[in-house]
């Protein structure tokens, strides 16, 4: 069983889901926007697997009120990301805790659901 398919059928009312920096092929996220009706908050953020300008997923994540996809990139099956390689260059070697944009106030409330959502 994949990750997607353990989220879905283990944890069918999870509201709080955090994918950041994480591969997640695209069809694993769309399972999960498909099937996990009771998100909150999902954020994918620089994630590797799909487009973060994806009008499907954007779509099917139209009902989570805090749903965030940004700088993700998608996976070629053909190439090979060895990172020992000179031309690969790891996407999130640029990343800083500012990076993200998130006013503080809309943060907390993230954070916050996410804790909530623990206690059903």
């Amino acid at each position: 069983m994949d990750e997607a398919s353990a989220v879905v059928f283990n944890l069918p009312e999870i509201k709080c889901l955090r994918l950041m920096r994480s591969t997640v092929p695209r069809e694993s996220l769309k399972l999960i926007l498909q099937r996990c009706k009771k998100l909150v908050v999902l954020d994918a953020t620089d994630c590797l697997g799909f487009n973060d300008d994806d009008e499907e997923l954007t779509s099917l994540g139209s009902h989570i009120k805090y749903f965030k996809l940004q700088n993700c990139v998608q996976l070629d099956d053909s190439d090979d990301y060895d990172s020992d390689d000179d031309y690969y260059q790891n996407p999130w070697d640029s990343y800083s805790s500012d990076s993200y944009g998130y006013q503080d106030d809309i943060y907390q409330d993230w954070v916050m659901t996410c804790i909530e959502g623990f206690y059903y």
